[in-house]
């Protein structure tokens, strides 16, 4: 049975993420997959293989003593990764049930990609988006998040996003919602709204994930 849907805004998406991480907590969440078979899936913005490419890069490319800023950091698994190798690293996020669990410990503050610039221009060396842009509420939103995001980093936009449906967690039957993820565009869509921003300096294309690693670009 298809999940009747009301239109999102930005602050009913705050809310909605707030509850996904909110309702799993620490704990796994079962959910029904469509030939009724009943499985148990790891907690929503938990490790995943996107995790891996952005650290590898890093510490290939990006000095130890650098200021690195994770904005959308979910459940911090980047961020402790950084921390842990002697970056001065710092996280983001809007959802506010993680304050009260995983990101109480950790240099993190409750924003919204809409208010980034509140950080300051230029404030990081580097900084990531990681799976955020396509969750956004609409076009529009992105277009701004990437301008905020170019706007506080000095130097490194490292960005991924998801490019096909997220339909892997409980969304429809515990939130009411088809898809996470709303902005479902192709690589070169990506492509073009960061490049009026960063210039490409690493690029990958997996089956379900767009990567862009660049610097930023300057007038």
């Amino acid at each position: 049975m298809r999940v009747r849907e009301e239109k999102q805004t930005t602050q009913s998406l705050i809310d909605l993420y707030d509850r996904l991480y909110g309702i799993q907590g620490k704990k796994t969440h079962p959910y029904k997959v469509r030939d009724g078979a009943r499985v148990v899936i790891g907690r929503y913005g938990e490790a995943t293989s996107r995790n891996p490419r952005f650290i590898d890069f890093i510490k290939k490319h990006i000095p130890v003593e650098s200021t690195i800023h994770d904005a959308g950091c979910g459940r911090g698994y980047i961020l402790r990764k950084l921390l842990d190798l002697g970056y001065e690293a710092s996280g983001s996020d809007c959802a506010a049930s993680l304050f009260f669990q995983e990101l109480r410990d950790l240099p993190t503050k409750k924003i919204d990609y809409a208010d980034l610039r509140v950080l300051g221009e230029d404030r990081f060396d580097v900084v990531i988006s990681n799976d955020v842009l396509e969750h956004l509420v609409d076009e529009a939103a992105v277009e701004e998040a990437i301008s905020n995001l170019a706007f506080i980093t000095k130097e490194w936009l490292l960005v991924s996003v998801g490019t096909g449906r997220a339909r892997n967690y409980p969304s429809t039957h515990v939130l009411g919602v088809q898809d996470l993820h709303r902005v479902r565009r192709g690589g070169g869509w990506w492509a073009g709204k960061l490049s009026k921003h960063v210039e490409s300096f690493e690029h990958l294309r997996t089956k379900v994930n767009w990567f862009d690693f660049g610097r930023k670009s300057r007038p």
